[in-house]
C-alpha cells in the first residue's frame, strides 16, 4: 500500500495553520527547525538560541465579544453612604455603571538571536510574527521593535500570517500576502522588504552577520517543509472545511480548490 503523503498541499505556507489550536506550536517548531538550520550552517563564531519572555496582554473588546455574554454591563447601586450626608443640591449623585475590564493573558513571545563568541554579543534577531504581536500585543512588540533598532543589531522579521495588522513602514509595502522585512543596523531606517503571494514558495532570505562576514541565505520554504512533515500536519489540519484564515477574496477560490485535492487524496 502507497504511504499517504506528508507534504502540504499549498506550495507555499499553509494557510490551515493560521488557527488557535495550530498556531502556537506551529510558532514554537518552525523557530526550532531555523534554529537548527542556523546552527548546522552559521561560519564560526556564530550561533543561534530560542529566547522567550513572558508578557500579559490585555485583550481588547472585539477580541472578547465571544468569551463574554451582551449581559455582562450592569447598573451599580445607587448613592454611597457618605454621598448621603451632603445636602442633596450641594452633590451630584454617584450613579455608576459597572464595566468589566479586558482580560489579562497570559502570553508567551519566542525568538531566534545569533550571537557571536567568545562574548556572546548579540548580532541579529529573527522573529516569526504571531497573532499576538499583529493584534492585541501589538503596542508591545512595536516597543521592543523601537529598542532592538536603537541598538547596534540586525532584525530580520517574517510574517506568514494573512491576518492582523501589518509591520508599519514609511511606504506602502510592496505586493504580496506574506512578508519577509531584513533591517540591517547600519542601514537604518531604511530595511529590504520582499511580499510574496501565496501560491509561491518561501523564499531565501539573508540573515545580516557582523562584517566582513557574508549574509547567511535561510530557505524559508525548506524550514517550513520540515516543520509541517515532522509535526505531522498533514494528519492534523482538516482540509474539509474552510481555514480560520481572513482570506483575501482573490485567493478563496485557490485555497478550496488545493484544499479540495488534499481531502481527495487523503
Amino acid at each position: 500500500m502507497e504511504r499517504p503523503t506528508t507534504d502540504s498541499p499549498f506550495p507555499g505556507m499553509d494557510p490551515y495553520l493560521e488557527q488557535p489550536g495550530r498556531w502556537r506550536d506551529f510558532h514554537v517548531a518552525f523557530l526550532t527547525n531555523l534554529m537548527a538550520e542556523l546552527n548546522a550552517g552559521l561560519p564560526e563564531p556564530y550561533t543561534a538560541d530560542i529566547e522567550e519572555s513572558v508578557q500579559l496582554v490585555e485583550l481588547d473588546a472585539p477580541s472578547l465579544r465571544e468569551a463574554i455574554p451582551d449581559g455582562s454591563v450592569t447598573r451599580g447601586p445607587g448613592p454611597t453612604v457618605g454621598l448621603a450626608r451632603l445636602p442633596i443640591a450641594a452633590a451630584a449623585v454617584f450613579d455608576p455603571v459597572v464595566l468589566t475590564r479586558p482580560h489579562a493573558a497570559e502570553v508567551k513571545e519566542r525568538w531566534v538571536e545569533i550571537r557571536s563568541s567568545p562574548g556572546r554579543e548579540l548580532v541579529a534577531v529573527i522573529e516569526l510574527l504571531s497573532p499576538t504581536n499583529k493584534g492585541d500585543g501589538r503596542t508591545d512588540s512595536l516597543q521592543k521593535r523601537v529598542a532592538l533598532m536603537r541598538q547596534q543589531v540586525h532584525l530580520v522579521e517574517v510574517d506568514l500570517l494573512l491576518g492582523g495588522k501589518r509591520l508599519p513602514m514609511v511606504q506602502p509595502l510592496p505586493a504580496g500576502d506574506y512578508f519577509a522585512v531584513v533591517s540591517r543596523a547600519d542601514r537604518r531606517p531604511t530595511g529590504d522588504v520582499d511580499g510574496w503571494p501565496a501560491p509561491r514558495r518561501l523564499p531565501a532570505i539573508p540573515i545580516p552577520l557582523r562584517p566582513p562576514d557574508a549574509d547567511h541565505l535561510v530557505d524559508l520554504q525548506a524550514v517550513f517543509d520540515a516543520t509541517y512533515r515532522a509535526s505531522a500536519y498533514r494528519r492534523k489540519l482538516d482540509y474539509a472545511r474552510p481555514p480560520n484564515a481572513a482570506l483575501p477574496a482573490a485567493l478563496e477560490h485557490w485555497v478550496s480548490e488545493t484544499a479540495g485535492r488534499a481531502k481527495a487524496t487523503a
